[in-house]
């Protein structure tokens, strides 16, 4: 959630990329950290769990419960539930509307009039640097129910607490000008604004999303992909979607899954270092070290390949998998082109191999979804 938070909001910035494989690898990859003297491992996703939906964003809604803070949650902790929607770049057009769940300090409910258990909606966006504004009270097991909608280049924001009726309706110009291409549905563990860290994540009660709408339709589950949250080394993921709801649970990284993310993670530096190199070859480029870079790069894409075709995968990832292997393998075979000619003709022979990427990955998609993986690139 912004309130409060300074951080950025998660987001694809789909730069152009020559490599169908480096959006695959974009979006699986997580944090991986092994614990000192130990064999426990952690995963590190991030601080959102939901879904996201990706395409031209003109409208979008979801209802839920307010969730309930419970006993023992530590000092200062804060969530936040909210939709919004962004457009491309690291600090592009951006709204939101939710509400935040806050644990505050004796001190802060007394200046600033609240109860320690401080429950309110809000809403924000790029031009107010993601802090909350807060538009009335609400209390935990409300139903609550906002939409954002974007006509006339101006933002219409409503949201209604029907348990006890206030509702805020308002239009904005601000923010109205970016070509939103994310729709989000998210809970967060909001980002304490002078410290630029995250505050505790609260103990919560279920979280859980209903009547999810996107351009005044119901989204596929298909067409979305999913946001983990990492808090206090458990994972929190969105169940599949049912109908046009879904809740947040606790999920575990398999063992088939960690080695897709180890393939992964193997991989990527090689490739941004590849295509980094690549992207400045021009005339003056001796071709001893196009050939050199190809034969390197090759050599990476051949181990991951080999990793992929060898490992133990599940049925449902199983063919997936595969072609992504015999994709590798064709993009090898490919890269012969690249080495063989001038600087101009090995960059032209690049593209056709690996054409420019500027949306959502299949093959990622797919495999994380049948390896139960978080599907965003922002995460990992």
């Amino acid at each position: 959630m912004r309130a409060f938070g300074a951080d950025q909001v998660p987001r694809r910035d789909y730069l152009p990329v020559m490599l169908l494989l480096a959006a695959v690898i974009a979006s699986s990859l997580a944090v991986f950290l092994s614990v000192p003297g130990s064999t426990v491992r952690r995963w590190s996703f991030g601080p959102f769990a939901g879904y996201q939906w990706d395409g031209h964003v003109r409208s979008l809604q979801a209802s839920w419960t307010v969730p309930l803070i419970d006993a023992g949650s530590p000092k200062r902790s804060c969530a936040g539930t909210w939709i919004g929607a962004a457009a491309p770049g690291n600090n592009g057009p951006f709204i939101q509307i939710g509400t935040n769940e806050q644990l505050v300090t004796p001190r802060q409910a007394r200046d600033w009039g609240v109860p320690r258990h401080y429950y309110f909606a809000f809403w924000s966006d790029t031009r107010m640097h993601f802090l909350a504004r807060s538009l009335f009270l609400v209390r935990p097991g409300d139903e609550i129910s906002a939409s954002l909608s974007l006509t006339s280049r101006r933002w219409r924001l409503a949201i209604r607490d029907t348990t006890n009726g206030k509702t805020a309706r308002f239009s904005t110009r601000q923010e109205a000008g970016g070509a939103f291409n994310e729709a989000q549905w998210l809970q967060e563990d909001v980002t304490d604004s002078k410290t630029n860290k995250l505050f505790p994540y609260p103990r919560l009660s279920a979280v859980a999303f209903r009547r999810l709408a996107v351009n005044a339709r119901r989204p596929s589950y298909a067409d979305l992909y999913t946001n983990w949250m990492s808090e206090d080394g458990v994972n929190w993921a969105p169940t599949p979607l049912r109908y046009d709801s879904f809740a947040l649970a606790q999920a575990t990284v398999s063992k088939a899954g960690a080695q897709y993310i180890r393939i992964m993670n193997l991989e990527d530096g090689p490739t941004n270092k590849f295509f980094g190199l690549a992207g400045a070859w021009n005339a003056r480029t001796p071709q001893k070290r196009i050939q050199a870079e190809v034969a390197k790069y090759g050599a990476v894409l051949r181990t991951g390949s080999r990793m992929l075709n060898d490992s133990a995968w599940p049925s449902p990832a199983r063919q997936i998998i595969s072609s992504l292997a015999a994709n590798q393998r064709w993009q090898i075979s490919s890269l012969r082109a690249v080495a063989a000619g001038p600087p101009a003709r090995s960059s032209a022979a690049l593209n056709n191999a690996f054409p420019t990427y500027n949306g959502p990955d299949t093959y990622g998609h797919e495999i994380c979804r049948a390896l139960h993986l978080p599907e965003v690139a922002a995460q990992c």
